[in-house]
């Protein structure tokens, strides 16, 4: 897996084009031919467009002068001008062939995982004639030419391209450019050359191929729905395929139904621990990776809480499989999981205070809802300002890094597996291990049993972790475990919930204080007797969660608990 970082921009008109077509340099950098490119990438999903609800594009890149193949899995990011990054699974593939005929790899493996058991159709395809150039430093070679002989990096491609989305007759191509980021070259580099380009004429292009492809098929669908040839459509839930874009009987597959996505890793039973947790690891990753577009753009407070969560899961599963790797093969990856999890945090906990509070406001008297503007406003400027540590992450070398790497060490079966045990009846397998670890964590939440009446909020803290490491390890393992422990799963949730909103209103305690005590500039008259409202709510509510802590703690305790987590165990 790659994360394709790339800006696309229009060319307005040929004679623009042609102008860049004659470029030898770019600001402080050479451009020097690569070559061109016949190219006609078609795109592929399910007549329920499963891969497109799992946020990916398939395509498969035909290049006719080379005769070559390239199968592709392309994440959907949003991009608010020219600058997109996705992540990409890439790899080479027989003529024409479709994911079950693949290669063995990771693009393999999670296209047919979001099809499913449906099959795979063509949608549309996009035409385009690409003239390549590569993007050099300013080291020069003694002819005057970027070398790397010569201390000079490749530090990016330039593409310009004549495209074709709709391949109706007559149809004019499209001009763009795009400019992809290389290995060698550095964010630096690219906001340097976006420089360079801002004085050539172009505009941003937001959107991809892709989505112009997908919306190019998708009026033609509702066009000719309108015009009365909805008799023509498959029946829902059929499974039609979709005819390219243009074409006069083109059609597209309604999606009547999202297909059924995989809710845990899929760990089986005679599985090595290793192997499953690289599984573990590969699921959450993938989640954390698809939910970093929208927290960037910050429109949607779930990105981040989402985002979070499967950062939080990756640490978890590090820690549970921790024993079946090598230490200094995951060190570096639970650093890169820690920094994620600082950064994501502190944007998502102002993200739960604001979205309390302004509850809260909502239901206020204007006088009172107005005195409490002023705490509002100090956490607004605290979250952009945590905003902008979370982007300054994103963007910087360190987590790029940790992504490529993390990305290799995950889809490299074997990687970094610790030495076999010298005992060669050492347990090893899921179904081996598995009971033992499920216990032990059961065991360290029913512990809480003499510390729940009257417990303090350090100790239900302290309960809510050790639930966490349970809640996890069953959610891990729940496709080994069997449906059944779904319901044991539902009832340490819901200790989960609890605590946490226990929590929430401690953290929202403590910041409340904070701005009471702040002393530049002291809060005015009507800012506190407004927040000392909202102290008081938050302490109430404290309390009652306090109080009621052991109503949920006690289902997980509780006797169906474990005739449930034994059925399950001794299934294994």
């Amino acid at each position: 897996m790659n994360i394709e970082i790339e800006a696309k921009y229009i060319v307005p008109d040929r004679e623009r084009f042609e102008r860049l077509l004659a470029l030898t340099a770019l600001g402080a950098y050479r451009l020097q031919p690569a070559g061109e490119q016949d190219l006609v990438d078609h795109y592929f999903d399910t007549a329920v467009r499963g891969l497109l609800q799992g946020g990916y594009a398939m395509r498969l890149r035909e290049d006719q002068r080379r005769q070559r193949w390239r199968g592709t899995l392309k994440g959907l990011g949003r991009a608010g001008d020219a600058l997109h990054r996705r992540q990409e699974f890439e790899l080479d593939v027989p003529p024409g062939a479709l994911p079950a005929a693949w290669p063995s790899s990771p693009a393999r493996d999670l296209a047919l995982r979001l099809s499913g058991e449906l099959p795979l159709a063509e949608m549309f395809t996009v035409r385009q004639m690409r003239h390549k150039r590569q993007v050099w430093s300013t080291a020069e070679s003694a002819n005057g030419e970027a070398d790397a002989a010569a201390g000079a990096r490749l530090v990016a491609e330039l593409s310009l391209d004549e495209v074709l989305l709709a391949q109706a007759e007559g149809e004019q191509p499209n001009f763009e450019l795009e400019l992809e980021l290389l290995a060698g070259g550095l964010p630096e580099d690219l906001g340097t050359l976006q420089t360079a380009l801002a004085g050539l004429g172009l505009a941003p292009q937001p959107r991809s191929k892709f989505e112009r492809g997908l919306a190019l098929l998708d009026a033609a669908t509702a066009g000719a729905a309108s015009e009365g040839d909805r008799s023509a459509k498959a029946p829902a839930g059929a499974e039609t395929a979709a005819q390219p874009a243009g074409d006069e009987g083109t059609k597209a597959a309604t999606v009547s139904a999202a297909p059924k996505r995989a809710k845990s890793p899929g760990v089986r039973a005679d599985e090595p621990m290793a192997e499953a947790g690289r599984q573990v690891l590969r699921f959450h990753f993938e989640r954390m990776l698809a939910q970093e577009a929208g927290a960037r753009l910050g429109d949607d407070i779930e990105a981040v809480h989402t985002m979070r969560v499967a950062t939080r899961r990756q640490r978890a599963a590090l820690a549970l499989f921790a024993g079946y790797f090598k230490p200094k093969a995951i060190r570096p990856f639970r650093r890169g999981l820690r920094a994620m999890a600082a950064c994501l945090g502190a944007v998502r906990d102002l993200d739960v205070l604001l979205e309390a509070a302004r509850g809260y406001q909502a239901g206020l008297p204007p006088a009172s809802a107005a005195g409490l503007e002023a705490v509002l406003a100090a956490w607004d400027v605290q979250r952009e300002a945590a905003r902008g540590a979370l982007l300054v992450h994103l963007d910087g070398g360190a987590f790029r890094d940790f992504v490529d790497d993390f990305g290799r060490f995950l889809n490299k079966e074997g990687a970094g597996v610790a030495r076999p045990s010298a005992d060669p009846a050492a347990p090893t397998l899921v179904r081996d291990v598995l009971p033992a670890r499920l216990w032990q964590h059961y065991g360290a939440v029913r512990a809480y049993a003499p510390l729940l009446p009257g417990a303090d909020v350090p100790t239900l803290h302290a309960l809510r972790i050790a639930g966490k490491r349970l809640r996890y390890a069953l959610e891990f393992f729940a496709e080994a475990l069997g449906p059944a422990i779904q319901a044991d799963i539902a009832a340490v949730v819901a200790l989960q919930d609890h605590l946490g909103a226990l929590h929430d209103a401690d953290v929202t305690i403590n910041r409340l204080h904070d701005f009471l005590e702040a002393g530049d500039p002291r809060p005015s008259p009507e800012a506190v007797l407004a927040v000392g409202g909202y102290l008081r709510v938050q302490q109430a509510r404290l309390r009652r969660l306090q109080r009621t802590a052991g109503r949920p703690w006690k289902k997980v305790v509780g006797r169906r608990f474990r005739a449930v987590l034994g059925r399950a165990v001794a299934e294994l």
